[in-house]
């Protein structure tokens, strides 16, 4: 605890003496940029817990590498809630026996839910209704989430979830329910099996062939992939969290095991030092409707670098950045800028500052919250002014210019000094000090 600042001092005694008293709930949303110690204040709550109250804390976050991180679960497997590949999943109710066991395991639980700019209004809905259906208290007054103890930690102006709205987004809810065909035909000899009715067949055929380049369309499974002792790739699926086994490690490849010409095992170097055997996984994903595939493959793919995506979460020394052709979601430059611990290991390549998105709806929420619940923070406003492009860099560079106009030589890039603008967090609660508009 020694460790601690003065803003992670307050939340943890905020934490831990509602957790002590035992006599109200906890409800807490706990905002901090990256860099702040958000982790670490977890990693503190959950060790104090155990040493002090001899409890439980369950850790989830939306995606494996980020629950990895924590020593947490990811929330799609900790509340067991449905996963659908390009669907809105339907919730489903758990089977009694697995209630029971549920119901003792988490009776004492502290829940803390990390990374909840990607967590979606409908993944947090369902984990609601999934506590709630655990510790029957859907009909009670205060039954929002079983009536235990959550911890909410992220920063809203991150990441959002992908292809859904983030959880302080309110709107109507539609379901889709498909029916299973039975009927089974093998259509390759590639561990590809299609579940359809027969003459749509042909149809699937061409839609799975549209989507192998797109694998998250085919549940991370490649229909063919390529490796070679040295090569460096990325894990897919989530196989054991424990072992760091998880969706967005990266890992050498050091042995590959194989009989005659079929390849049965791929053996794994993770930047622990540690070394795993990569078995064939085999995943179930809709391609269109009335229309399943059963694939059977290696969950890799060549990876020498990762996507924004996959790095939130992350804390790292180095970070090489490559901004690309475009930037198509809030958050990706500043999420990019917020996992490197110094400036001095960050390199930027193409990078262009109009780049920097922050989202609106995330600014509006922060306000709400702050008129809400700290009435004398400055509200930030939302400037629909966007700054110039790059190539006119008379705003960002006059020193260097007038030099340059004066001395008539070009300047090296390398010399060449870029300011980030941004908004100043001088109420030390909202997370506005990497992010424009």
């Amino acid at each position: 605890m020694l460790k601690l600042n003065g803003d992670q001092k307050r939340v943890f005694d905020n934490v831990t003496n509602t957790v002590m008293l035992d006599k109200k709930l906890l409800r807490l949303y706990v905002s901090g940029e990256g860099g702040t110690g958000k982790s670490f204040l977890i990693k503190t709550i959950k060790c104090w817990i155990k040493q002090n109250l001899s409890k439980d804390t369950a850790i989830a976050a939306p995606t494996g590498i980020a629950a990895f991180n924590i020593d947490g679960l990811r929330a799609h497997r900790l509340f067991q809630l449905p996963v659908e590949h390009g669907n809105i999943p339907k919730y489903k109710p758990l089977a009694d026996h697995v209630l029971k066991i549920l119901r003792v395991d988490l009776k004492d639980v502290l829940f803390i839910i990390d990374e909840v700019s990607m967590i979606s209004n409908l993944t947090l809905l369902y984990t609601h209704l999934r506590l709630s259906e655990i510790f029957n208290t859907i009909d009670c007054d205060d039954g929002w989430f079983g009536q235990k103890h959550i911890l909410l930690f992220g920063d809203l102006l991150q990441l959002p979830p992908v292809h859904e709205d983030p959880a302080f987004v309110r709107n109507w809810l539609t379901r889709k329910f498909y029916k299973r065909c039975p009927e089974r035909h093998h259509c390759t000899r590639s561990g590809t099996t299609i579940e359809c009715i027969p003459y749509i067949k042909k149809k699937v055929s061409k839609v799975l062939t549209d989507n192998n380049d797109n694998n998250s369309r085919t549940a991370g499974l490649s229909k063919q992939i390529s490796v070679k002792i040295g090569a460096k790739v990325i894990i897919r699926r989530n196989i054991d969290a424990s072992l760091g086994l998880v969706n967005g490690t990266i890992a050498t490849v050091i042995l590959i095991v194989q009989n005659t010409n079929y390849v049965e095992k791929i053996k794994l170097l993770l930047s622990s030092d540690l070394e795993y055997f990569i078995e064939r996984v085999k995943v179930k994903f809709q391609v269109m409707d009335k229309a399943f595939v059963i694939r059977k493959q290696f969950p890799l793919s060549l990876s020498y670098a990762i996507t924004v995506h996959k790095s939130q979460g992350l804390t790292m020394k180095n970070v090489v950045m490559d901004r690309g052709n475009s930037v198509f979601s809030c958050g990706q430059i500043y999420v990019v800028l917020s996992r490197v611990t110094s400036l001095h290991g960050l390199y930027l390549i193409n990078y262009v500052p109009s780049s920097i998105i922050a989202s609106e709806e995330a600014i509006i929420e922060y306000n709400r919250l702050k008129r809400l619940h700290k009435p004398q923070a400055q509200i930030t406003a939302i400037s629909k002014e966007g700054y110039r492009k790059i190539k006119n860099v008379l705003w960002a560079l006059p020193n260097i210019i007038t030099s340059v106009q004066q001395s008539d030589q070009k300047v090296r890039q390398s010399t060449t000094s870029w300011v980030i603008r941004g908004f100043l967090n001088t109420d030390k609660v909202s997370c506005y000090s990497n992010a424009t508009l």
